[in-house]
């Protein structure tokens, strides 16, 4: 059980990384010119599998963090199973057996708002570049839906989410109108 918290504290102190470093780049350069444009005060955290679990943590551990989202990445652990999260927090459940809802508990009770969206025909790899691969990794590794489909799927959650979340404007796929 150690090693996989000590894991946990490694990529969350990988992920604080990239703003703080992004907030330190001289303002002369592109990349500087970028990072200006860039509200590093109010970040939205996602990731897929344990990147998912990561987020959370993330966003429990960061004050930068407004909202965070987990593509199919469970089981939740670290300290947020026994904290509060400050932000609200989504989790997208792949249809893959025993999966749906098995970090529901931790969700509700952590996060001020927590959402949840399963998405049929799918199994955990859809949620990732690797469902546009193909050959034998579609065998037993990914569900069902195309995979243009699937990541036209994940890219509508995550943009709607986020744009609800961190700029304010309604999602229709989560309100369930599309």
């Amino acid at each position: 059980l150690r090693a996989p918290i000590a894991s946990l504290q490694g990529w969350v102190a990988d992920t604080k990384l990239a703003p703080d470093r992004l907030s330190e780049l001289p303002p002369t350069g592109a990349a500087g010119r970028l990072a200006s444009r860039l509200d590093l005060g109010r970040l939205g955290a996602f990731g897929h599998s344990m990147g998912g679990v990561t987020s959370g943590q993330f966003c429990l551990e960061d004050r930068r963090c407004r909202a965070g989202l987990n593509l199919d990445g469970i089981p939740q652990y670290g300290t947020m199973i026994d904290q509060r999260l400050s932000v609200p927090f989504l989790m997208v459940y792949s249809a893959r057996p025993g999966r749906a809802g098995a970090s529901d508990a931790i969700y509700r009770r952590a996060a001020p708002r927590y959402d949840r969206v399963n998405v049929q025909n799918t199994l955990h790899l859809d949620f990732s570049d690797m469902v546009l691969w193909g050959g034998p990794l579609r065998q037993g590794a990914l569900g069902t839906l195309a995979p243009a489909r699937a990541a036209e799927i994940t890219r509508a959650i995550v943009l709607q989410y986020f744009d609800q979340e961190l700029r304010g404007k309604p999602s229709p796929l989560l309100a369930g109108k599309e």
